[in-house]
C-alpha cells in the first residue's frame, strides 16, 4: 500500500472552496479540456475527488463517473449538491488502498496523489486500463502566500514530466491558465484565508498590502484573484 499524506477538509476550507467553485468557471473549463480524452464512453474515476466539483462538471460531457474520496465531510457536500444526478456514483473509500481488481478505463487525479513518490505511479497505473490523467500545478509557487511558498508540497509539471520520461511512458501534456480566485466577505476573512494557505512562519501581509491584491465586488464583499496555471498530463497505457 503506498503511503500518502492524508488530507481532510475542515468546515472552513470546504466553505471557501465551494464558494470559489460557485463564483467562477474553473471546473467547467477544466472539464471541457478533459472531455476530448474521455469521449470513448469508458468508465471514469475521479480519484481523491474531494467535494467533487470536477466530477459534477464532467457530467456535462460524459454519461457516468465515479467520485471517490475518503473524506466524509467533502462527500457530504457532494451528495447534497449532486447526489441525485444520473451517472454519478459516490464512493467513500481510501484512494490509496484500493482492491487490486478496482479498475477503471480512465483514472483522473486532480491535484491528488504524488506520482513522483515511491511506487505511486505504478499503483495508479494499475487501477486504469487506458489512461491516467493527472492535473498538477505548472510551478511549485503559491499565489496566496506573501512569499510564494505553498502550504502543501505537491507535484508540479516539470517534476512529473521528468518522472514519466524516466519510466519511458508515453504522454501528452496541455497547459491552461484558468481563473480560480476566492470570494471573501471582508478583510478579516481575507487575512484568515491567506494565513490558512501560507506555510508556518510565513508572514501575513499588512492590511494595506493585502488590500492592493483584493478587488471589491459590486454586490459587496471582496475577491482575491488567482490565475491558476495548470498542466494536464494524459498518460497512455495503450
Amino acid at each position: 500500500m503506498p503511503a500518502e499524506e492524508p488530507y481532510f477538509w475542515s468546515a472552513q476550507t470546504l466553505d471557501w472552496y465551494l464558494r470559489a467553485a460557485s463564483f467562477g468557471t474553473y471546473h467547467a473549463r477544466t472539464a471541457a479540456a478533459l472531455a476530448p480524452f474521455l469521449a470513448d464512453g469508458g468508465t471514469i474515476c475521479d480519484l481523491g475527488c474531494g467535494p467533487g466539483r470536477l466530477s459534477l462538471a464532467l457530467l456535462n460531457h460524459v454519461p457516468q463517473i465515479t467520485a471517490l474520496d475518503r473524506d466524509p465531510l467533502a462527500l457530504k457536500a457532494l451528495r447534497q449538491d449532486g447526489g441525485q444526478m444520473p451517472g454519478l456514483t459516490i464512493t467513500e473509500a481510501d484512494a490509496m488502498a484500493l482492491p487490486q481488481d478496482r479498475i477503471w478505463d480512465h483514472l483522473i487525479l486532480s491535484f491528488f496523489g504524488k506520482l513522483t513518490v515511491g511506487d505511486h505511479l505504478a499503483y495508479f497505473l494499475s487501477h486504469c486500463r487506458r489512461q491516467l490523467i493527472c492535473i498538477v500545478n505548472a510551478a511549485p509557487k503559491s499565489s496566496f502566500s506573501s512569499t510564494g511558498a505553498s502550504v502543501r508540497q505537491k507535484d508540479y509539471a516539470p517534476q512529473v514530466a521528468a518522472h514519466l520520461d524516466q519510466h519511458g511512458l508515453r504522454y501528452r501534456m496541455e497547459s491552461h491558465t484558468l481563473d480560480f480566485g476566492q470570494p471573501l466577505r471582508d478583510m478579516a476573512e481575507a487575512r484568515a484565508f491567506v494565513r490558512r494557505y501560507s506555510p508556518p512562519g510565513c508572514p501575513v501581509p499588512e492590511d494595506g498590502a493585502l488590500a492592493k491584491r483584493l478587488v471589491a465586488l459590486p454586490g459587496g464583499g471582496l475577491y482575491l484573484p488567482h490565475h491558476k496555471k495548470i498542466v494536464i498530463f494524459i498518460i497512455s497505457k495503450e
